[in-house]
Parts: C-alpha cells; structure tokens; sequence
C-alpha cells in the first residue's frame, strides 16, 4: 500500500483548515449584515434571529479547534505550515468574538427597541 506524501496531506488539511476560517468569516459577516438591516429597518425580530444565529458562529469555531488539533495530530507541521495554522485558529477566534459583539450589540437594541417606531422602506 502506497501512503500519500506527507507535504500532499499537510497541503489539503490546510486548504481544508483555510476554508473552514473563510466559511465561517462569511457567516460573521452576514450575521453583522443582518444587524445592520434590522437597524435600518427597525426589525425586533431580525434582531432576535442574529442573536440566535450567534450559536452557529460557536460552534463553526468549536469546528475549528477539532480540525486543527486533529491536524496537528496527524501531520505534525513545522515552520511556515505550523505558523499558518495557528495564525488560523487565532483568526477564528477573532471571528467568533466579532459574531459575539453583533450579539450584544443586538440584544442592546433590543432593551431600547420600544423607543423607536417600526419603519421599512424597501429601496
């Protein structure tokens, strides 16, 4: 039986680790894109949905640390590619707490929802 190259493993379980951070970037971005929708419109319950919506931005991080300490078990990576994975984890992580500032600025607006009327002009 025929192993694949190290450096070919370590290759693909980093273009997998990067994906993973690019994947839940995007879910970050579209969480603080929502709030700011929901201020513009005003929309309580837009706001309740981005603070549920914070729990899947958690768990995407929970995701994160398994892949990378699996990957740290299996490939054992050195120098720029052990570098890399780490400056991944701390980027998600950076990720997870701007999706924990959406949800707090969220839960703020909506102790002071009642002193702003409803109002949404679709543009």
């Amino acid at each position: 039986m025929v192993l694949p190259h190290t450096l070919s493993v370590i290759e693909g379980e980093m273009r997998a680790l990067a994906a993973a951070v690019n994947a839940m970037g995007g879910q970050v971005c579209e969480q603080l894109t929502n709030l700011l929708e929901a201020i513009r419109c005003h929309d309580s319950d837009a706001l309740r949905s981005v603070i549920a919506r914070d729990a899947e931005v958690d768990a995407a991080q929970g995701r994160l640390d398994k892949q990378l300490i699996a990957l740290l078990a299996k490939t054992q990576p050195v120098a720029r590619d052990l570098r890399a994975a780490l400056a991944a984890q701390r980027v998600a992580l950076e990720l997870e707490r701007s999706g924990d500032h959406v949800k707090r600025i969220a839960k703020q607006l909506l102790k002071i929802d009642g002193l702003v009327p409803a109002a949404c002009t679709v543009t």
